[in-house]
């Protein structure tokens, strides 16, 4: 039961599944209604409460997606996407036979590099989607190798952080960089009880990388004994923007080159050409790794 894929899926535009319906011998058939459908992300989560959607019975259907429907799921966000078709047919082999149809593709939300961008650093051509979800894979195994070695979050997001214990001195230098605002402080005490930190007791540093909180003047870190397990919560937002634009080039020149690398090499990489490759990405990255 082939499925055709008509547009590529973009942010804020359309996204036509077409899915044709055939029996065992490959003549088309009609399923029985319901017949329905759902979108799910690579993690297997419903996307935009669509689960169970009514379709018409026909040889032939179209899927319309549009809207939230193509909006990235949060920073970290594959872009990967699964819709299935379930329903039943009749056909000469029996009555009330079971179809189960899906179709995996790439909704282009992957930053701070896109699909597109990684493919045309390849040289493969738009039109060609035959590798696109396990570029998307490796697009995103880049980036989060790279996330790790700079020890920094490239787009904005918010991060919740917990600690066991408070700094010695006046200020708390938060991990991942670009720190953008501190949404709370929480504590807990030895009994069970949640607190929050006032915040005209602190100052958010966002000029310094890494942020900092800082003591305002006269005040002290609160003094209660601390629950003996991640004690102390931080929600704040970190990273260098919105927008791949944001992101400093040598960094998204990086990523390009390791997921060209992860692709073509399919995991097997030429022992003679490691050290080149390694020096290439330490040359782009080093000078905007967090020591931290």
């Amino acid at each position: 039961m082939p499925t055709i894929l008509t547009t590529q899926a973009l942010p804020n535009n359309t996204y036509v599944i077409t899915a044709a319906f055939t029996d065992e011998d490959g003549d088309a058939v009609t399923p029985e209604s319901p017949l329905t459908w759902t979108m799910k992300d690579f993690a297997g989560t419903v996307v935009n409460s669509r689960e169970d959607i009514a379709l018409t019975p026909a040889s032939s259907v179209d899927i319309v997606l549009s809207g939230d429907d193509l909006q990235a799921l949060g920073a970290d966000d594959n872009g990967i996407r699964d819709v299935f078709i379930e329903g039943t047919y009749d056909s000469d082999v029996g009555a009330g036979l079971s179809l189960n149809n899906s179709i995996r593709f790439v909704v282009d939300t992957l930053l701070p590099v896109s699909l597109q961008e990684a493919k045309d650093h390849m040289n493969i051509h738009n039109d060609n989607t035959d590798f696109d979800v396990d570029i998307a894979l490796k697009l995103t195994a880049a980036r989060e190798r790279v996330e790790k070695f700079l020890h920094r979050k490239l787009i904005t997001q918010t991060v919740t952080k917990y600690f066991d214990a408070w700094p010695e001195g006046d200020f708390w230098e938060l991990p991942y960089g670009k720190l953008q605002s501190v949404t709370s402080i929480k504590y807990t005490d030895t009994d069970g009880d949640q607190s929050t930190m006032d915040s005209a007791d602190y100052i958010v540093d966002t000029a310094s990388d890494p942020g900092k909180v800082v003591l305002a003047y006269g005040e002290s870190w609160p003094s209660v004994s601390l629950y003996p397990s991640n004690p102390i919560e931080i929600i704040f937002a970190c990273g260098y923007g919105d927008d791949a634009g944001d992101v400093p080039e040598m960094i998204r020149a990086a990523i390009k080159i390791m997921t060209k690398d992860l692709f073509q090499g399919r995991g097997t990489l030429i022992i003679g050409t490691i050290s080149s490759k390694l020096k290439t990405d330490n040359a782009l990255l080093w000078p905007h790794r967090l020591w931290i």
